[in-house]
């Protein structure tokens, strides 16, 4: 064997070197997208399970008696037992009423990623 067919040979092993690695590389690039794939839809699950958790939170919220009492006055009435013209941010139940006013208006909107005061100030 001349050197010239010893140059030949290594090209053509160092060819198929390349080949074996871009065929390993794509079989790898694969399995990585289906992984994103997965962590997408996972993802996607677990905001929906949150999003769920949340709307059941707030209706429950609303079974208790004095946010019930809080959510048919409204945050403009007084509570019974004040003498107070407007709902005051220091009333219990008046900040029990934003709360869950907010927990609503969070879990109704899809895009809600900070809540906004919707209380009085």
């Amino acid at each position: 064997m001349t050197l010239s067919d010893l140059a030949a040979l290594g090209s053509f092993v160092s060819g198929v070197a390349v080949m074996v690695s871009l065929v390993f590389l794509y079989f790898q690039v694969r399995q990585v997208n289906l992984q994103v794939r997965q962590a997408e839809r996972n993802q996607r699950a677990t905001i929906a399970q949150v999003r769920a958790g949340r709307s059941v939170e707030a209706i429950l919220t609303q079974t208790d008696a004095s946010v019930a009492a809080a959510f048919r006055r409204g945050p403009t009435e007084a509570p019974p037992t004040s003498q107070q013209p407007n709902c005051s941010s220091s009333s219990p139940t008046c900040g029990r009423f934003s709360s869950t006013r907010r927990t609503l208006s969070c879990s109704a909107i899809m895009g809600c990623w900070r809540m906004r005061p919707t209380g009085p100030t």
